[in-house]
């Protein structure tokens, strides 16, 4: 993913501070009832309704992981209704904002399913603008969302944009990794998140080597508070300078290629090589029921070369995961766990890291607010839905037992046999 999760859920997080879950519900169909009838409903209210409704209308329609939103929020049609009533009590754009912001935390940001509020807004549009189309081929189409006339006035900017385009996104949001020697044959690296950020790329590199100088046998990544970010940093800090020779993996993707996914798809040169669905080899965890919008699938297969004439750190890698490891740190999660790259120890990650490009957005037609989602189903080696069940680590940590604990335990094991 280019665009950094770590940052999404500092967002969703203080959304959450100040509501709770939703639970009102009733059995009528999603019409404007109950509170409001149609005929007394203001103008404003049933264009918020409208655009409420218009989200469920785009998801049911493109959206491929309804099953795992399901799974994850119970009773979709209680969900509809009840979130429906919250917006038929509506009075004024803001308000219609806020229920939207507190509607997408019970989304619980399945397959990157959540509400652009005001605060994210110059964020995404932002860093968009710092990349090139050259590098990421998807980003004209994605700025054709965010620079549109009506949803600049919508989250009150202007269409000066301050940053140019480069190949690299903006490390303003980068926090600083830190190295450090828990014994003297380990060496660990936490790595909160992986936006771009030259000093944080460059400090990698330092550790691997001041390591191999030491004759340190054991690198420990610590991915654990790693919610994202981009995948360049995993493949070109972290891949390539430690291998000795090229190293291949296959991704699965399967693909509603619908007119609106299409939109975004095609002009960016996405959709050569993807095959009808029915070409898809057998996968034993695979739900029929869930991939029932998906009619192309892709199967990638990713290179990485050395970047270096010997490896920077020849010795183990390991790497510290759990449930925060989520898009980009999760593609690197399952890039392991294919490869042998590093042993993975600790919990089953948060998932979604094996997609299809950047997720997707839509805008609301009266209010011109945004929606983003993930329109891709990756799979896991098994078949089952990577954004759902995640990837499980090779080492799983007990309880009350720290990932780095269990990682450090194993490291001794290995020591004495």
């Amino acid at each position: 993913m280019v665009i950094y999760m770590k940052k999404i859920n500092a967002f969703l997080g203080a959304i959450l501070l100040s509501i709770g879950f939703m639970t009102s519900c009733s059995d009528t169909t999603a019409e404007i009832t109950n509170s409001q009838s149609e005929s007394s409903a203001s103008p404003l209210c049933v264009k918020f309704v409208e655009d409420y409704q218009y989200v469920w209308s785009m998801l049911e329609e493109n959206f491929p992981l309804m099953g795992a939103l399901e799974r994850a929020c119970g009773d979709l049609e209680k969900l509809k209704i009840g979130w429906q009533e919250k917006v038929e009590q509506c009075e004024t754009q803001q308000e219609f904002h806020d229920t939207m912001s507190e509607f997408s935390v019970n989304l619980r940001s399945v397959g990157h399913l959540f509400f652009i509020s005001e605060d994210m807004f110059s964020y995404f549009r932002d860093t968009y603008h710092g990349l090139s189309p050259e590098e990421y081929p998807q980003v004209s189409e994605l700025l054709k969302v965010f620079d549109n006339e009506d949803v600049l006035e919508t989250y009150h900017q202007t269409e000066s944009i301050t940053p140019g385009p480069s190949s690299e996104p903006s490390s303003e949001y980068a926090e600083p990794i830190s190295v450090e020697y828990p014994t003297e044959d380990t060496v660990l690296i936490h790595i909160p998140d992986f936006t771009y950020d030259q000093t944080n790329n460059e400090a990698m590199l330092a550790a691997y080597e001041e390591a191999e100088q030491k004759d340190v046998k054991n690198l420990i990544l610590d991915l654990t508070e790693n919610s994202g970010g981009n995948d360049n940093v995993w493949q070109d800090y972290i891949v390539s300078p430690n291998i000795s020779e090229p190293v291949s993996y296959t991704k699965y993707i399967l693909l509603p290629v619908t007119e609106y996914n299409r939109s975004f798809w095609e002009p960016a040169g996405m959709l050569e090589g993807i095959k009808p669905i029915e070409e898809l080899p057998e996968f034993p965890s695979l739900s029929q029921e869930d991939i029932r919008l998906c009619n192309y699938f892709k199967a990638e297969t990713e290179t990485f070369e050395p970047s270096q004439n010997a490896p920077l750190f020849s010795g183990k890698i390991y790497a510290l995961v759990g449930p925060a490891v989520y898009s980009s740190s999760e593609s690197f999660a399952y890039f392991c766990k294919e490869t042998g790259f590093a042993t993975l120890v600790g919990e089953t990650t948060g998932g979604d890291g094996i997609s299809f490009g950047d997720p997707l957005y839509f805008e609301l037609p009266n209010t011109h607010y945004i929606f983003r989602y993930t329109a891709s189903y990756g799979l896991n080696s098994d078949g089952s839905c990577n954004a759902e069940k995640g990837t499980k680590p090779d080492i799983f940590c007990r309880a009350n037992e720290t990932p780095l604990d269990a990682c450090l335990k194993a490291i001794k094991n290995n020591s004495i046999h």
